[in-house]
């Protein structure tokens, strides 16, 4: 092998079975890997960064058409770690339909707790959703959440909602009421649905 590389090449075949094996040494193929995946990186803040960008602005649209005061909110976005990406997709779409939703990920502050600043506006926010995926548990079974999901139920709605990778319906609890919003169908379309129920009920 190392005439092999003294000759320029960086791989070889195996004997057995033909596989073409890879001869450069760990710092090598570390080196070769790191510009892209530096870039990759980079890429995927900047996205970040982007989308941030453009949810403040629609925000800020929002809040100046609807009349709305700093840290009023529509509704509560309430979801199971695994099911954030989908939920952040949601809360886009709600911004473009001009409904004011509350996500920690875009609400909190670093260094801040999400349960200290989430009760401290609670009052501002008119309703608040469930939402309930395939694998994960459903938010309530969180000792914490369940806590603050039952604070809100006294004063505001919940509703619950079915996201489409959901195949089996858990018991909801008794301050949380049906129907559900079924996001596994498209007509009726769920996330007006979902408005309507939570703007007019």
């Amino acid at each position: 092998m190392v005439k092999r590389r003294q000759r320029g090449f960086n791989w070889l075949l195996c004997s057995n079975c033909g596989t073409r094996i890879d001869l450069a040494d760990r710092e090598e193929r570390l080196s070769s890997m790191t510009p892209s995946l530096t870039l990759e990186m980079d890429l995927a803040a900047d996205s970040r960064r982007k989308l941030d960008v453009l949810r403040s602005t629609r925000r800020e649209e929002v809040e100046m058409s609807q009349g709305k005061k700093m840290g009023d909110y529509d509704l509560f976005l309430c979801c199971s770690s695994a099911d954030r990406p989908t939920i952040k997709e949601i809360g886009d779409q709600l911004l473009e339909m001009n409904i004011l939703p509350w996500l920690d990920e875009w609400e909190v502050q670093p260094g801040q707790n999400w349960q200290q600043v989430l009760s401290a506006q609670i009052a501002s926010i008119n309703a608040a959703t469930v939402f309930v995926g395939k694998d994960s548990p459903a938010p309530w079974h969180d000792p914490q959440i369940d806590h603050l999901l039952r604070t809100f139920a006294k004063k505001h709605r919940i509703v619950p909602v079915i996201l489409p990778e959901c195949e089996q319906l858990p018991q909801l609890p008794n301050y949380i009421k049906e129907p559900w919003i079924d996001m596994r169908i498209s007509e009726p379309d769920p996330i007006r649905s979902l408005i309507e129920y939570t703007m007019t009920k």
